[in-house]
């Protein structure tokens, strides 16, 4: 046999290149490139793998034996850095070997396999480096894997059929033999003993997608691309999906798949890279199983950047398709097709939402007004933008709402033209659950009238457009509650907190097993979130002890840019009481007030807890009057049970709209 010959018996064809299997040999348009071993045998690897991802622990398994002593680490990333530089590419901008952060490696290009029987190409099916079995062990019982181990040299066809059905008749006389039930069930279940049961999976979390770009302030890119992925597979009213504000904290996580997986309560995890470049994007997602950290499904995914929304839809429904869930004909029509959207416009979209609800986080709790403001007006300029350059894009209607009607820099005076951009939002697209919460919170918040009838129909079609949404739980919850009807409310927050894993609400305020878990959760999320230490302070004075309230209290202010009263509530509570220490930071809540913007129902429950109930009242009535989203909850906080028989609460109450 000749070289040519010998070459088309077993070759890889992938872009310019093709890789003789047989004789270890790289060639690039018909000539033969150098490679070492190594670096050929993790090239056979992921050919043999193409689209999957193959993990280091595998590559070291597969490629080093466990008796030789070698640096591994450094070996196979000398063999992939060598690999790489023969097929001309760079781990920032590959086309061939993908790194899959924190498990190995995919082949993302087609790959072709030349046979001499057919006269033309098909898929690679198995190419197995000389050192390993081309069986796995998984595949048979482990007396007949053992007998299965191959040479360096490669065997037939014939050969390997031959041993085929040596093992299966073998296989079978073992059946037959033996005839017990349960030792044929156990000799069953280790044949199948590698095979996934994608039909158990119900459950399902995306992970942040990894930035491959290169360019750290592409990050927005990638967050933006992972909510987006998560909308779409939320449509898919069968499968529970795990809420974004979950899973964002896992971004850049040492953490294992099963620890992930466990601590969100999901059977399966998607993990995945997003690229854009030169008017294209791409995404890898990779589907694994929860429990067992196996790798059950992976794929590329590339489209026009104008076609990103049919791209994240495309890889939605590919998932759906791999765990066998069940498409309603509405969802598969959802997840069918897609508008174009302008790049420029989408792109502007994905900024404005990083802005909004980080940038103006973050320098909230710093304290920095100024920036606050500036970022603020970022994000409003990049909507505005957005929707200049697409203005039948819903999202970027939906996103200038949000950000005319952020509770974190309030501006009343803009909420007419928000009220204007909801509107917009649905009549380009009536499905958009966010725009129906949008409409249900004016409707409950800002409009004049208290229109809460008007405001539960919209959280009713909320919640029958995607039942994974725990937005829409928990605003139709909040609804109930307001209402009176109990029962259905707390149906409601149970669906809500079934989807956001890390809500450390519960019903029983105050509770032991409460500030226990609020303290878990922020051990846990490391959260410098002012709203949750304010959250875990009440449960601590709700349960009587106020000494930890009163620290907690102190790191709020710290965390939302104020050491003053920080200090004011130490000196406060080392010089006298709580009650001394709360009249200490009340008053100088009062003289931020005049100077910067303070929510005034914060006031109130300092003065209710000092027992002024004259000051809470006050407060309250400013707070009604600034449409604060607080005083739409007025039945269901607890800070105001103290009030609640004062006539004054009751007229407040009527006033909002509220049932008696």
């Amino acid at each position: 046999m000749n070289a040519d010959s010998r070459a088309a018996a077993g070759a890889a064809r992938f872009g310019v290149f093709e890789a003789d299997l047989d004789a270890c040999e790289l060639r690039k348009q018909g000539v033969r490139i150098r490679l070492q071993d190594q670096p050929f045998q993790v090239l056979r690897i992921l050919l043999e793998r193409a689209g999957e991802v193959v993990t280091r622990d595998e590559l070291r398994q597969r490629i080093w034996p466990a008796d030789t002593f070698v640096d591994f680490d450094h070996g196979l990333n000398n063999a992939v850095k060598r690999l790489r530089e023969a097929l001309g590419e760079s781990a920032d901008v590959p086309r061939y070997v993908e790194t899959v952060p924190r498990r190995g490696y995919r082949f993302i290009a087609t790959v072709e396999m030349i046979r001499p029987s057919g006269n033309g190409t098909e898929p690679l099916k198995n190419c197995a480096p000389a050192s390993a079995p081309v069986l796995s062990s998984s595949a048979f019982p482990m007396g007949l894997a053992a007998t299965l181990q191959v040479s360096r040299k490669r065997p037939t066809l014939q050969t390997w059929r031959l041993a085929v059905v040596a093992a299966l008749v073998l296989f079978l006389a073992l059946l037959i033999a033996l005839d017990v039930a349960r030792v044929r069930e156990q000799l069953l279940k280790a044949v199948g003993a590698g095979r996934e049961s994608p039909q158990r999976i119900q459950s399902i979390a995306v992970l942040p997608l990894t930035n491959l770009s290169g360019d750290p302030a592409q990050e927005y890119f990638a967050d933006g691309m992972t909510e987006e992925l998560i909308t779409d597979l939320s449509q898919i009213a069968a499968l529970k999906v795990i809420s974004r504000t979950s899973v964002m904290r896992f971004k850049k996580t040492d953490k294992s798949m099963p620890e992930i997986a466990r601590e969100l309560g999901a059977d399966a995890l998607v993990e995945g890279t997003v690229m854009r470049s030169g008017g294209r994007v791409r995404i890898t997602a990779q589907l694994i199983n929860g429990t067992t950290d196996k790798h059950l499904w992976g794929a590329s995914f590339e489209r026009r950047a104008e076609d990103v929304m049919a791209l994240q839809r495309e890889v939605a429904r590919s998932i759906a398709e791999q765990i066998q869930v069940t498409l309603t004909p509405r969802e598969s029509g959802i997840l069918a097709s897609a508008r174009p959207v302008s790049p420029e416009a989408h792109d502007a979209y994905l900024a404005g939402r990083f802005y909004l609800s980080r940038s103006i986080d973050q320098e909230l709790r710093k304290g920095r007004e100024k920036s606050s403001e500036e970022a603020f007006q970022r994000a409003v300029g990049y909507f505005k933008e957005a929707v200049r350059d697409d203005p039948g894009y819903a999202r970027a209607h939906l996103g200038f709402y949000e950000a005319l009607s952020s509770p974190q820099v309030p501006h009343l005076d803009l909420l007419p033209r928000a009220k204007v951009e909801v509107e917009k939002a649905l009549a380009l697209d009536e499905t958009l659950v966010e725009a129906h919460l949008a409409k249900a919170l004016l409707l409950t918040q800002y409009e004049h009238d208290w229109s809460w009838s008007s405001a539960g129909k919209e959280f009713q079609r909320a919640v029958e457009l995607n039942s994974n949404s725990a937005s829409a739980h928990g605003g139709y919850s909040d609804y109930l509650l307001e209402m009176g009807r109990r029962d259905e409310g707390q149906k409601e927050r149970g669906l809500e907190r079934q989807l956001e894993s890390d809500d450390p609400t519960a019903p029983n305020f105050g509770s032991e097993d409460q500030v226990e878990q609020m303290r878990d959760y922020l051990d846990k999320t490391k959260s410098t979130d002012a709203g949750w230490h304010w959250y875990l302070a009440k449960c601590l004075e709700a349960s009587g002890r106020k000494d930890d309230a009163i620290r907690e209290w102190e790191r709020t202010m710290a965390l939302s840019g104020f050491p003053v009263l920080a200090d004011a509530l130490t000196d406060g509570f080392a010089n006298g009481d709580f009650k001394t220490a709360l009249r200490e930071w009340v008053g100088g809540l009062e003289e931020e007030a005049r100077h910067r913007y303070i929510p005034r129902i914060v006031l109130a429950m300092v003065y209710v807890d000092l027992g002024d109930r004259d000051h809470a009242f006050a407060w309250l009535d400013r707070a009604y009057e600034e449409r604060n989203f607080l005083t739409a909850y007025l039945k269901q906080e607890q800070a105001w049970d103290p009030i609640r028989s004062d006539p004054r609460f009751k007229d407040l109450v009527r006033r909002v709209g509220l049932p008696p």
